[in-house]
């Protein structure tokens, strides 16, 4: 078993990202899509509409842990909500104070996002439970 001691800069990272975008709770994870998928999982979603303006590996998330969805022309700059739920794919979109109450922010760290630090990404949330879940 790994201690503590190990996810440290884990844990630093996740209370750096929650004060900078003003989030109650942030879990790290290994890339948006994943965030993506992991916030749907986890509210149950079964249907949603969002942008064809995404990014492919979003569409095949949601085809694989089958949420039907229908896609709209939206076009879309830092971020867009997947219509019907609470959840955001903020891939392109790193500010101070950015998250919004009662919602699930989507972040990406990957090449070409605005903190391109590697396959990392994050979820921002405000629901205590859901944080300890995830």
């Amino acid at each position: 078993m790994q201690s503590k001691k190990t996810y440290q800069p884990i844990f630093d990272f996740e209370s750096a990202l929650a004060d900078y975008t003003g989030a109650p709770y942030v879990v790290a994870t290994d890339g948006c899509t994943h965030s993506i998928m992991l916030a749907m999982k986890l509210y149950g979603v079964k249907k949603c509409e969002c942008t064809a303006f995404t990014y492919l590996s979003v569409i095949q998330a949601l085809q694989h842990i089958n949420v039907d969805y229908t896609l709209t022309d939206e076009q879309w700059i830092g971020e867009y909500q997947f219509h019907s739920t609470n959840i955001w794919d903020s891939a392109r979109k790193l500010e101070p104070k950015m998250y919004r109450k009662n919602q699930i922010q989507c972040l990406s760290f990957g090449i070409n996002k605005p903190m391109s630090i590697g396959k990392v990404g994050a979820i921002l949330l405000d629901d205590e439970k859901a944080y300890v879940e995830l």
